[in-house]
């Protein structure tokens, strides 16, 4: 993927969208692009998380206990809050057509967070409104 529509990818999703083209370039120079072919598992509840991914090409599904939850497509992320916390996987999620994703493995992943305080902010914001979102399911 050529750097300039790399950068631009990433700049699309809501949780890189304000960084600079540094910052973003440390993230892409962090991951590796890896694929899957529709049917394959990517990440399995209750295992040992070791990768965040993003999403870049095609289409995955989550299933919790099971069950299916929801879509993710290009720009959706998942695997963060496990490789930050060294918790099991929370969900399965499964490629339903083939998919393309930047993977950062869990010592790549938090060290970026270590060292570009933009990313580690975006991260947190972001953790921050699912919890508040979790919250609010619960009191309604």
């Amino acid at each position: 993927m050529a750097e300039d529509s790399s950068l631009q990818r990433l700049r699309s999703v809501h949780l890189f969208a304000g960084l600079s083209k540094k910052d973003l370039r440390a993230v892409l120079q962090t991951g590796r692009e890896v694929e899957f072919p529709a049917g394959a598992t990517i990440a399995a509840e209750g295992s040992a998380a070791s990768d965040f991914y993003l999403i870049l090409e095609g289409t995955a599904r989550v299933f919790v206990g099971g069950r299916g939850k929801r879509a993710l497509r290009a720009g959706d992320y998942f695997g963060e809050m496990s490789v930050i916390d060294g918790g099991p996987r929370t969900a399965t999620v499964s490629a339903v057509t083939r998919v393309s994703a930047l993977r950062l493995n869990r010592r790549a992943f938090r060290s970026l967070l270590r060292t570009n305080a933009s990313v580690s902010r975006m991260i947190t914001l972001e953790l921050v409104g699912r919890l508040r979102a979790a919250e609010r399911s619960l009191t309604q």
